[in-house]
């Protein structure tokens, strides 16, 4: 028999309307800043003493709120695909709160979250609501999330309070109020993925006829986008911001099928998130209490959302790019769950071996946060270290420009195009677009590059015969680094001598955990 948590009429019932007891969600909330403050030391420990982001992506962030906050220099705010977390990361910096920004504003982004749910949960009719949000949140993974240095653990926060808000005006025939379109702006403002989520509320109220709504909506959470395209613009950058557009994903009509198979095969949790939605999009079709127009739309929601990123976006990566959807989508499957107890209970074995993949990949995402910080220790910043002792002066070749850009003062030269404008036109505005040899020998002498840090596996035969191979660094147990190994080239023959003599006088200073090839001759 069905839960119901509010009487036919909609009265609250006896039990429901006991006072709420405190101090089962703030024991939750401690554990889950527990896990995150535990994970980090951890990875403290592996890092040299300092705290290091598992993502090199974050320093992308840090170094545009640096340089525009000690210049002005904008060049790294276009290599952003975040509207407004390199700007929190700004007033974070002239607050006096610099490497730690991104920490503390993803841990408190991860405590709202975490009250978002477990009040959300509450009005679905749970008597555990508290620990069933510190359930889904490290399921989610939000552990590696908070501690990315990235803006995920707030696009989550925002993209749930729209799908919740969203879900309960399209159910009640609400008008559509100020701060729902609010968060709609604010999720865009984070991630242009939000779009995904305000599409799947524009086709709910456009089924109901609610075409005004539906507008409205889209115009708030297009606003974000299009005065940041505008500014982008007014200063010579692309209207879609650099890493969107070179990392789109290709459509191919006849392939897509093919794709978003492989992809589910590649990805098993989102494979069983959608069977988990399918289960409760199932169940909720036929259910008739007062909350469940409200619960369908919220698993409508969360089906849309989660098949626009398999289709359209990235999966994976460090956790990051489906994170927000799978937010919606295990909090849409845990209501209905919650009110249709009998229902599940009558599943709960295959359901359990069905969710296996989510347990395991949330409890291998504690070793991972912490693996990870090592390989960007090892790799990113040991290459940021290099640069800002030998050529913090000078033009540098890159193509993870991350770490580099905040630890050194070094002009970077991206070669994948991000905070390169030019060099993203020549790829053709695809991260996978060819640079041919003559371009990358023109872009070398152009931008006075003399030292180059790259994957050589990324420009086999494009590299030109000037740059010479000096030597190379490979980081152990790899988890996060497009690839382990980092080769050194000087592009030209004084500049190869210099940079021969630079490594072997950084050598000393390397972790063990990283082989250096033995230097060329």
């Amino acid at each position: 028999m069905a839960y119901f948590p509010v009487t036919p009429s909609g009265a609250l019932t006896k039990e429901e309307a006991r006072p709420r007891l405190a101090w089962p969600k703030l024991v939750a909330a401690a554990v889950l800043l527990g896990a995150l403050m535990v994970t980090a030391l951890f990875a403290r420990a592996r890092t040299g003493g300092a705290f290091v982001y598992p993502v090199d992506d974050a320093y992308i962030h840090l170094a545009a709120a640096r340089r525009f906050v000690e210049s002005g220099d904008r060049t790294f705010l276009a290599a952003s695909s975040s509207i407004a977390w390199p700007w929190l990361l700004v007033v974070m910096r002239e607050l006096g709160v610099h490497d730690h920004g991104p920490l503390i504003l993803n841990a408190a982004f991860a405590i709202a979250l975490f009250f978002s749910l477990e009040s959300a949960l509450t009005q679905f009719g749970s008597r555990h609501a508290s620990s069933l949000s510190l359930l889904l949140l490290l399921l989610v993974p939000i552990v590696p999330l908070a501690l990315s240095g990235m803006e995920h653990t707030a696009h989550a926060f925002c993209v749930v309070a729209l799908a919740l808000r969203g879900s309960r005006a399209a159910a009640r025939h609400e008008k559509i109020r100020v701060p729902l379109l609010c968060v709609a702006a604010a999720a865009v403002a984070f991630r242009y993925e939000s779009g995904f989520v305000v599409a799947a509320l524009v086709l709910l109220f456009m089924r109901a006829r609610r075409i005004r709504d539906a507008a409205l909506l889209g115009a708030a959470a297009a606003f974000p986008a299009l005065v940041s395209g505008f500014f982008s613009v007014m200063y010579g950058g692309t209207f879609i911001p650099a890493p969107i557009l070179l990392k789109r994903t290709h459509l191919d009509a006849l392939a897509l099928p093919a794709n978003i198979y492989y992809r589910l095969i590649d990805n098993p949790h989102v494979l069983v998130t959608f069977v988990l939605l399918a289960f409760a999009f199932k169940i909720e079709r036929s259910a008739i209490d007062p909350k469940s127009p409200e619960r369908r739309a919220l698993v409508f929601i969360a089906i849309v959302t989660l098949a626009f990123q398999t289709a359209l976006a990235q999966l994976g990566w460090f956790y990051r790019y489906e994170a927000y959807a799978m937010v919606v989508a295990l909090l849409a499957i845990t209501a209905t769950a919650i009110t249709h107890r009998s229902a599940v209970r009558a599943f709960v074995i295959p359901l359990a071996v069905l969710a296996l993949p989510l347990v395991g990949r949330g409890l291998g995402a504690f070793r991972t946060t912490v693996l990870a910080s090592q390989n960007i220790f090892d790799q990113e910043m040991q290459m940021a270290f290099f640069i800002r002792d030998f050529y913090d002066d000078k033009s540098v070749a890159l193509n993870d420009i991350g770490a580099v850009a905040y630890v050194s003062n070094a002009h970077v030269v991206d070669l994948m195009g991000l905070a390169s404008p030019h060099i993203a036109h020549a790829r053709g505005m695809r991260i996978d677009g060819p640079l041919a040899q003559n371009e990358i020998e023109s872009i070398g002498v152009d931008e006075k590059v003399s030292v180059a840090i790259l994957y050589e596996d990324w420009f086999v035969g494009t590299l030109p015969p000037t740059w010479k191979k000096i030597g190379s660094w490979k980081i152990s147990d790899n988890h996060v680094c497009a690839k382990d190994t980092v080769t050194f080239y000087g592009t030209d023959e004084t500049a190869a001598a210099v940079l021969r003599e630079n490594l072997r006088a950084f050598t000393t200073r390397l972790p063990t955990s990283i082989t250096q090839a033995p230097l060329d001759h």
